[in-house]
């Protein structure tokens, strides 16, 4: 009987982990899924599986992820179906191992409440219904996965499940940053539930070791830090002060998950005034409470989970937002297990509770998702929600730049830089615009602001070269497209940039060294195959022409001047 109902409890939350999200099948790529799949050439090819592991993207160093990227691509191409179907097959996943888990811990009815209402939360959708960070959920599995294997080490004193935990860490620590606190989550399983005394807290040697081996490796073999250097607040001091209001946001968020939207409007504490007392006042009670009833181990442990899962998003280390509801994917379960424990407290009528409550989540994260059919859905969101969103704001500019309607495009990146007039993506953005309708002057101006503002911008020295070029000052825009590859030698557009002025100015030897190489970088970059086609048309080798103008229109089928070379 035991048995059966394990089973059936799995199959039924795997059910219910697909029914909240099935309607974002029919939905698009979107936000950053443009830059980390759509437009990732090195995700298409096996060969640059290894260097994932030497490598970070963007700043992150998730090497398994890449490898699944790759696979999802080999498998599907571009297909937003395919990565979708995937994202929900991952979340399942976690809600299966959050009942294990749990269900070891504190029995069957805890474990199956909290998965199932954890499998249906609105919250969770800027994690599983954006492919990007969906993918990220690879780790979260591996995490629990690992956790699950070190208490059954626990339970039979079985050296193979330690075996076992120790490999699925190390492999989480390649896949999400978030799996860094699985030796903490260990010391808080020995604290509540060790047998040993303090003598349990030794069994977390292993992982703590294989964390700061791992740690030394990134920091100081790899070299890769913290994503950003910059505090969302502008300053450590700022973001400190901001904190607790957003972990009071993060609590309310679980109980009360409206309003949700990637671009969070976030009202900064500067000072030690009332916006900080009370969140902090709110903080301490919560952890007066946990004190108080600190012989009931759900309390404790959920508490610690919570505290747990959230350090690395608590902007110790700056993070690109103070908030995001993604972050909360691990720590809400957390809270989702006591709202649990609260909800069996009235027995009579515990199914009855958790029914309505599982159907108006059902309902409100299927509306949600819509929100996230296209970018055009997911920003109007954002700023009906936040109008002064410089994200919202600059990603609606790009939307119409690229559909053509500049005057729209140019009220939201003037929007954006209002708001801020550091953000380094709307000012670069501002200056391709102003270039792209003959505006050099203003164009330059723009440029040179953002190159300030981030002086490494590799990407603002290669569009400052296109404006020159257009202006006709060739020595200035090939300094700027040198200086670009300079500060990135596999900056492969400035390649392809630097041969097509090299073509007109009529070194064509200059222009095919600087073409092939960016080729050699991306064989998939279709404005190199298109400029290379040019090249042999100019030295009248028309057949190999034709063939490089057929492939850029391959490789980019939305562009009209490919098409029509290639017909």
């Amino acid at each position: 009987m035991r048995f059966s109902r394990k089973y059936f409890g799995i199959l039924f939350l795997f059910v219910f982990s697909v029914i909240p999200y099935a309607n974002t099948l029919t939905n698009s790529f979107v936000w950053d899924d443009h830059d980390f799949i759509v437009d990732r050439y090195e995700i298409r090819d096996i060969g640059n599986v290894a260097k994932y592991f030497t490598q970070d993207v963007y700043g992150i160093y998730r090497p398994l992820r890449e490898i699944l990227y790759h696979y999802a691509y080999s498998s599907s191409g571009n297909s937003p179906l395919y990565y979708h179907l995937m994202a929900i097959l991952f979340h399942a996943s976690v809600v299966i191992l959050a009942f294990l888990v749990i269900r070891k811990l504190f029995g069957y009815d805890i474990a199956f409440f909290a998965s199932l209402i954890f499998a249906v939360h609105p919250l969770h959708i800027e994690r599983v219904t954006n492919m990007t960070a969906s993918f990220d959920i690879l780790g979260i599995i591996l995490f629990l996965l690992s956790f699950f294997f070190y208490i059954s080490y626990r339970e039979k004193a079985d050296k193979k499940m330690l075996v076992f935990s120790i490999v699925t860490f190390a492999l989480s620590l390649l896949a999400s940053e978030e799996a860094l606190t699985l030796p903490f989550l260990v010391i808080l399983y020995e604290f509540v539930f060790g047998r040993d005394g303090h003598a349990g807290y030794y069994k977390a040697i292993p992982h703590f070791a294989l964390l700061a081996g791992f740690v030394i490796f990134r920091t100081f073999v790899l070299g890769i830090g913290a994503r950003t250097q910059e505090y969302p607040g502008g300053s450590f001091f700022v973001t400190f002060l901001t904190m607790p209001k957003i972990i009071i946001e993060y609590l309310l968020l679980v109980f009360f998950p409206f309003g949700l939207t990637p671009f969070r409007k976030v009202e900064y504490v500067n000072s030690f005034g009332i916006w900080f007392v009370l969140p902090v006042i709110a903080i301490l009670l919560c952890f007066y409470l946990v004190y108080k009833y600190r012989k009931n181990n759900a309390l404790v442990f959920f508490s610690g989970w919570f505290v747990i899962a959230l350090l690395p998003f608590l902007n110790i280390l700056p993070l690109q937002k103070i908030i995001a509801e993604r972050y909360m994917y691990v720590a809400s379960l957390a809270l989702i297990a006591l709202i649990s424990c609260l909800i069996l407290k009235f027995k009579k009528y515990s199914y009855q509770i958790l029914g309505i409550v599982v159907t108006f989540f059902i309902i409100l994260t299927l509306h949600n998702n819509s929100f996230w059919k296209d970018d055009f859905t997911l920003y109007s969101r954002g700023l009906s929600l936040n109008p002064e969103d410089v994200q919202a704001n600059n990603n609606m500019g790009k939307f119409f730049f690229d559909m053509g309607d500049y005057e729209t495009a140019f009220y939201y990146y003037n929007a954006s830089i209002k708001t801020n007039p550091r953000y380094h993506k709307a000012l670069v953005n501002m200056g391709v615009l102003q270039s792209k309708i003959g505006n050099y002057r203003e164009s330059v101006n723009y440029f040179i602001t953002a190159i300030n503002v981030t002086p490494g911008s590799w990407l603002a020295y290669e569009k400052l070269g296109i404006t020159y070029m257009r202006a006709g000052d060739n020595e200035s825009a090939r300094q700027m497209f040198l200086t670009a590859i300079k500060l990135n030698e596999n900056y492969y557009s400035a390649y392809s940039k630097l041969a097509a002025l090299y073509g007109n100015m009529g070194n064509y030897s200059l222009a095919l060294a600087y073409i092939e190489k960016a080729l050699e970088i991306n064989p998939y970059y279709a404005e190199a195959h298109f400029n290379l086609g040019v090249l042999y048309e100019l030295n009248g080798r028309m057949e190999e022409a034709k063939q490089f103008y057929i492939n850029a229109a391959v490789l980019d089928p939305g562009n009209k001047a490919y098409q029509e070379k290639a017909r």
